[in-house]
């Protein structure tokens, strides 16, 4: 009985290349800095909301929904000047309504 047994070594060498980043900074682009909105800007614009920074009286802590009633940190109950005025509280509404479509016919068009 004879026993054979063949062995391949593979030869192929992969070299990796690389491309070298070369970055050059315009000196007036450093000077001036470039404005960028902000997801909560441009929310606040598409509901027509002015921007405040509002405080629990209680806790000091900002608050975060002005849609609850209540602060999210403390649990106290928060002064109606914190609060949505009725005006952009159905503006939100109206904004959520229509995201939530929005996203249903995504969907059943993902879906398709």
């Amino acid at each position: 009985m004879q026993l054979r047994s063949d062995f391949r070594v593979s030869t192929t060498i992969e070299i990796m290349s690389a491309m070298k980043l070369n970055i050059q900074w315009l000196e007036f682009v450093k000077a001036q800095p470039v404005s960028v909105p902000t997801v909560q800007s441009t929310m606040l614009a598409r509901l027509g909301v002015e921007p405040a920074a509002h405080r629990c009286p209680c806790c000091n802590s900002p608050v975060y929904s002005r849609r609850l009633k209540v602060c999210g940190v403390c649990g106290n109950e928060l002064p109606r000047e914190a609060l949505f005025t009725l005006d952009e509280a159905e503006r939100v509404d109206a904004l959520m309504k229509s995201e939530r479509e929005r996203h249903r016919r995504w969907l059943r068009r993902c879906a398709a």
